[in-house]
């Protein structure tokens, strides 16, 4: 009852930061040891303001736009993997959960040059790429000094061999806009709290159509592809 009542706590204070309402509820009864604690499912119901409807399809995307992200990569994903396997590091990582609502309100109303939007949950930033490199038939360029990575989520990549552009977000939002005003759109985004580490890491491009090509801070460049199986089962 401790842990619900704490649990319980954090979604009404979750809730009153986002402005929305929890408006109904249900329990499930499952056999004895068949469920781990608690499970949580939810869906949120809400209205696209008709200028914006085009935001999650893709279809004015042309080669030179940019693509921002709101902060780090990978925190979310390595957080729960560090706590389910009790991993001792002295550089602690922490989810990245949290409400967009705000950030994103604040950015579609003082810009009309959004072109695209999609949180890089499951299979990270790199399968959100690909499959808007897919659904477009252009090429995308991502530079890897550009990349946000906390050193905690870096140690941690490099301990199990991984690569943060496969691991869950859970507090991201990835941005396709306009050359025009992406310097525009990064400064509101740097005034919320949840977009300070806001950056510009990488470009549509005409070359090397369906293709995520990541420009490696050696000079390199390789192929990013999506995510393939799952790294942490379970997590979303």
């Amino acid at each position: 009852m401790k842990e619900l009542e704490l649990i319980v706590r954090s979604l009404a204070e979750e809730a009153v930061k986002a402005q929305v309402i929890v408006v109904t509820g249900d329990t499930k009864v499952v056999n004895k040891g068949k469920c781990d604690k608690l499970f949580i499912n939810t869906a949120g119901i809400g209205s696209v303001r008709k200028e914006n409807r085009l935001v999650s399809k893709a279809r004015n995307i042309q080669p030179g736009d940019l693509i921002i992200i709101n902060g780090t990569i990978g925190d979310h994903g390595l957080a729960v993997m560090s706590a389910r396997e009790s991993f001792n590091f002295k550089t602690p990582v922490v989810s990245d959960c949290a409400s967009l609502n705000h950030l994103i309100r604040q950015m579609l109303d003082q810009s009309s040059r959004v072109k695209f939007m999609r949180d890089p949950t499951r299979g990270g930033v790199a399968t959100v790429l690909n499959e808007l490199a897919g659904k477009t038939g252009l090429g995308i360029e991502i530079d890897e000094s550009a990349l946000p990575v906390t050193r905690g989520v870096t140690a941690m990549c490099e301990l199990l061999g991984f690569d943060p552009l496969h691991i869950a977000n859970e507090g991201k939002v990835l941005i396709v806009a306009d050359p025009v005003e992406g310097d525009h759109i990064l400064e509101i985004m740097k005034k919320n709290n949840l977009g300070k580490q806001s950056a510009i890491i990488g470009r549509i491009t005409g070359d090397h159509p369906g293709k995520v090509m990541l420009k490696t801070e050696t000079g390199g460049r390789r192929i990013i592809d999506s995510l393939t199986g799952d790294l942490l089962p379970r997590i979303c």
